[in-house]
């Protein structure tokens, strides 16, 4: 498994990390047998990176990675990732109740010690309120005590709004959102680069696969990627962004052991990427770009946050499915399968997904949009 240590991380780090976002499932329940096996063959294939979320799968995630990494491996044989979420926080919050919650995932995660430690998705608006509720004694506290190895953050904002957060704290890294469809796109990923390679901070990349829309692309943007020698979307999408030198880890949320093996292939013997391959992935891009793409990842923040129970991230993946690939069977696969009172028609437009959604996709609008094409497209 390729290696990389950069700047003021000198511990060799694998190229591919393991985002425990999006775990295999059976029906509503966590597939653990699955998941054993996801752990086991990364392990064995090298991958010592694993990241994790305290909002992550109602906070199961972090629960698993306990269970079935930290119990049945030695400790000093990977390196945790963990996050702790503002928007969780009260309002009247202070730095006691940011602890509380550090401890309750050490608690979650059957650990004393997380390697790599990160305020979650910062944008101007989460930075200054947290900067009011004690994030920096918050994070004073952790490097004064030995409980976290680094100290970094996950960033959803313009790159201007970069330069703020980086001078308020001596960071060890950054976690931004990158990949080829965001590199020159509304938040600019390219520029957010630059600035933290310029200020010395490794960056660690979520979503290089854009929650697997670059996996699924319109079938004349994959023609282009095979015509250069990609055997898969996921393959061109994954080298692009490990091609960038000063990329630490590229965060891949596996769901099923033939993700995990395709993926500790491609990092096992990593090549990056050749002339050829970039222009393929270029003419690949304009062919995306060329379709009306709402770019959700299927975080599922929103989901969480939404009190008429919509399956938000499934209903904006069925209607870029439609968009994209014309695909009207995605439109009733995903109306058959919604519950009575969960429908984007019932959407409250109370505004909470919206606010946490770090893609700023304005969501009550887009169920709106949805409602009406489900009862144009299929009455």
């Amino acid at each position: 498994m390729k290696k990389r240590s950069l700047h003021k991380i000198q511990e060799a780090v694998s190229l591919l990390g393991f985002g425990t976002m999006r775990y295999p499932m059976l029906g509503e329940e966590i597939d653990r047998e699955s998941l054993r096996a996801m752990f086991d063959l990364a392990m064995e294939q090298g991958v010592n990176y694993y990241d994790t979320a305290y909002v992550y799968h109602g906070g199961l995630s972090e629960c698993m990675v306990g269970e079935l990494l930290v119990d049945r491996y030695p400790r000093e044989s990977f390196f945790l990732a963990d996050k702790m979420p503002g928007w969780k926080l009260p309002k009247e919050a202070t730095a006691a109740d940011m602890m509380a919650i550090f401890h309750e995932q050490q608690q979650r995660l059957h650990t004393d010690y997380i390697d790599f430690y990160l305020i979650h998705s910062l944008d101007q608006e989460a930075w200054q309120t947290l900067l009011d509720q004690g994030v920096l004694d918050f994070i004073r506290q952790l490097r004064e005590g030995g409980q976290v190895g680094h100290i970094g953050f996950s960033f959803h904002d313009q790159p201007e709004q970069l330069k703020p957060i980086l001078s308020a704290v001596d960071w060890d890294f950054a976690q931004i959102q990158m990949n080829y469809y965001d590199w020159q796109g509304e938040q600019n990923a390219e520029e957010q680069y630059r600035i933290l390679t310029e200020a010395g901070l490794p960056v660690i990349v979520m979503e290089p696969i854009r929650g697997g829309a670059l996996a699924e692309l319109p079938a004349e943007g994959q023609k282009h990627l095979a015509e250069v020698g990609f055997q898969s979307g996921a393959e061109a999408a994954l080298r692009w962004v490990a091609s960038h030198e000063n990329v630490l880890t590229v965060l891949s949320g596996m769901s099923s052991l033939e993700q995990m093996a395709e993926n500790c292939s491609l990092f096992r013997d990593f090549r990056p990427l050749s002339a050829a391959e970039a222009e393929g992935i270029e003419k690949a891009l304009a062919v995306l770009n060329a379709h009306e793409f709402l770019p959700c990842t299927g975080c599922r923040y929103c989901c969480e946050e939404c009190p008429q129970g919509i399956e938000i991230s499934k209903a904006l993946k069925a209607r870029n499915e439609y968009t994209s690939f014309q695909n009207k069977a995605a439109l009733d696969n995903y109306q058959r399968l919604v519950k009575p009172g969960h429908h984007p028609k019932d959407c409250r437009f109370c505004g909470a997904c919206a606010r946490v959604c770090p893609q700023g996709i304005n969501v009550p609008e887009e169920m709106v949009k949805l409602a009406d094409l489900l009862q144009r497209e299929l009455g």
